[in-house]
C-alpha cells in the first residue's frame, strides 16, 4: 500500500475574530469529506512543541534518538557538514527599532566575515531570507550551558534580555549581537537554538519503507537527508505562503508512484503564525485545499493511503507554537 503524508505546518490553531469565530484550519473544505481520526500528540514526551522533535517522531524515529536544535539538521540541507567538535546555531536577521525586537526576519545579504568583523571566530552561512547558519568551531564543550532566545517568540522585548548568556562563546555572540546593532541601528543577527551533529536513524530501518520527502523548508530537506530519504524541492518552492503549491502538489504525485512512503510538508500556515497574521493563514490553508488537497484526492492511484495532519500547533494570538493536540484526517483511495 502506498502512504502518502501531508504535513500542513502549524495548521492547528484557535477561533478568531476577524475569521467570524472560526479557526484557520476550518477554511478547507477538502477535510470535511475525509474520515477524521481523534486528535494527537506529535511531540515527543519531555519535550517542546517545534518541526525538527515532531516530524521525526512522526518518521518513527525513536524519542532518545532525536536531538536537541536543529541549526545542524538545515546546516546539512544546504551541504553544511559539521565537525563533531563545533556547534551549529540558527542566526536571524531580526528588525530593531528603539531597542526593542520588533520583526523576526529581516531580508538583507549579510557578510559572511560577521564573525571577522567584530572579532570572534564564527563561520557564517547565508540560507535563504534571513535565514543563516552561524558555526562556532570547537563549541560543542559550550552546548550544554549556552542560553539562547528564539526571536519569534520574543516579540516586543528588548534585544539586550534577549543575548546569548551561560558561558564564555555565550558572551561572544552577545557581544556580536550588540555589536551589529550598533553598526546596522535598526536591524542586528540573533543566533539561537545551538545544536551539534547527532546521527539520526535511517528511514528505511525504522519503518522498513523507501521513502521520498516534497518540502522546502530547511529543517524537513535535512531530516530527509540525515534519514536516507530522497528529497525534491520544486521549482518556486518557498516555505512561505507564496510558495508554488501545485509544483508541489506535482512533485508529491510522482513520488508516490516511485515511492513507499512520500512526505508533502507545507510551511506558510507556521509562518503566518509566527507572524500573527490569522487571515493570511486562513487563506492560505485554502489555496492548500485547492491547489493540493483536490488534485490529490483526483489523481491519486486506487490503495493509496492519504493523511493530512499539522506537526504542531502555531498559534496567532502568540505567534509560538503550541501544545494542543493536532487534527489528523485520512482518506482511502
Amino acid at each position: 500500500m502506498k502512504r502518502l503524508l501531508v504535513i500542513i505546518d502549524g495548521m492547528e490553531d484557535l477561533p478568531y475574530p476577524e475569521l467570524d469565530g472560526k479557526t484557520p484550519l476550518s477554511f478547507a473544505s477538502s477535510l470535511q469529506k475525509a474520515r477524521l481520526l481523534p486528535p494527537i500528540s506529535h511531540t515527543p514526551p519531555g519535550r517542546e512543541p517545534d518541526s525538527l522533535a515532531c516530524i521525526l517522531f512522526m518518521l518513527g524515529a525513536p524519542p532518545h534518538s532525536i536531538p536537541h536544535g536543529r541549526a545542524f539538521v538545515e546546516a546539512a540541507a544546504h551541504g553544511i557538514h559539521m565537525r563533531e567538535e563545533d556547534l551549529a546555531m540558527r542566526l536571524n536577521a531580526v528588525g530593531v527599532e528603539n531597542g526593542i525586537l520588533v520583526k523576526n526576519g529581516v531580508d538583507t545579504n549579510v557578510s559572511t566575515n560577521i564573525g571577522a568583523d567584530v572579532s570572534a571566530p564564527f563561520e557564517i552561512r547565508k540560507l535563504d531570507g534571513y535565514r543563516h547558519i552561524l558555526i562556532a568551531p570547537g563549541g560543542k564543550k559550550y552546548a550544554d550551558t549556552l542560553v539562547t532566545f528564539a526571536p519569534h517568540q520574543n516579540i516586543g522585548r528588548p534585544v539586550r534580555e534577549l543575548t546569548c548568556a551561560g558561558n564564555d562563546l555565550g558572551l561572544a555572540l552577545k557581544e556580536m549581537t550588540l555589536a551589529l546593532l550598533q553598526r546596522y541601528e535598526n536591524t542586528t543577527y540573533m543566533p539561537w537554538s545551538p545544536s551539534v551533529y547527532v546521527p539520526l536513524p535511517s528511514f528505511r530501518e525504522v519503518s522498513g519503507l523507501c521513502g521520498a520527502v516534497v518540502a522546502r523548508a530547511d529543517v524537513v530537506i535535512g531530516i530527509a537527508r540525515l534519514m536516507g530519504m530522497d528529497d525534491y524541492i520544486p521549482e518556486g518552492a518557498t516555505g512561505d505562503v507564496d510558495t508554488q503549491l501545485a509544483a508541489k502538489t506535482e512533485a508529491a504525485l510522482a513520488c508516490v508512484s516511485r515511492y513507499d512512503f512520500t512526505l508533502l510538508h507545507i510551511n506558510g500556515a507556521d509562518e503566518a503564525s509566527h507572524r500573527k497574521k490569522p487571515r493570511e493563514k486562513a487563506l492560505f490553508i485554502q489555496r492548500i485545499d485547492r491547489e493540493v488537497l483536490e488534485p490529490l484526492l483526483r489523481h491519486l492511484p486506487p490503495g493509496c493511503e492519504l493523511t493530512v495532519t499539522s506537526d504542531h500547533a502555531s498559534l496567532c494570538q502568540t505567534g509560538a507554537h503550541g501544545t494542543m493536540k493536532v487534527s489528523r484526517f485520512l482518506w482511502m483511495r
